[in-house]
């Protein structure tokens, strides 16, 4: 799997857990969990060092910005 697939499984993982919480079937939800929690500890280190770079980025320009004055909402 490419890592593009990798995370598109996560975020699938993510919405079939979600919907079996709602549906009040924690065994599913519990077994989703596993499934993603598997799939997250499978990112190549490539992967995850753009995960991080986008992350702190992102936050550290918020950050910036709330130091700044600047609203977001």
């Amino acid at each position: 799997m490419n890592d593009q697939e990798r995370e598109d499984f996560i975020k699938a993982c993510g919405d079939r857990m979600r919907k079996a919480y709602e549906a009040g079937n924690r065994e599913d939800a519990d077994l989703w969990l596993q499934a993603q929690n598997e799939a997250i500890r499978g990112r190549s280190a490539a992967q995850v060092a753009r995960l991080e770079a986008c992350f702190f980025v992102t936050t550290g320009e918020a950050d910036k910005q709330a130091l700044e004055g600047v609203v977001h909402g």
